[in-house]
C-alpha cells in the first residue's frame, strides 16, 4: 500500500504551514497543490473544453502526456 504525499506529511509531523513557509506560498494554496484528486480533476476538465473546441486540437491531445 503506497501512502499519499500528504499522508506521509501527517505521519511525519510536516504541516501544510511548513511547507507553505519553504515555499512562500499561501497555505490553502499548498493545500489545493498537493490534493491529487484536485489535480487530476482539473487536468480531466482541462482536456475535456480542449477536445471539445474541436478535431483539430483533439489530434493535438494525442502528443500531450497528462
Amino acid at each position: 500500500m503506497s501512502l499519499t504525499l500528504k499522508e506521509l506529511m501527517r505521519k511525519s509531523g510536516v504541516t501544510l504551514k511548513d511547507v507553505a513557509g519553504i515555499s512562500q506560498l499561501p497555505v490553502p494554496i499548498v493545500c489545493n497543490v498537493l490534493n491529487d484528486e484536485l489535480v487530476k480533476r482539473v487536468r480531466k476538465d482541462a482536456m475535456d473544453i480542449i477536445i471539445s473546441r474541436g478535431k483539430e486540437t483533439s489530434d493535438l491531445v494525442k502528443t500531450l502526456d497528462v
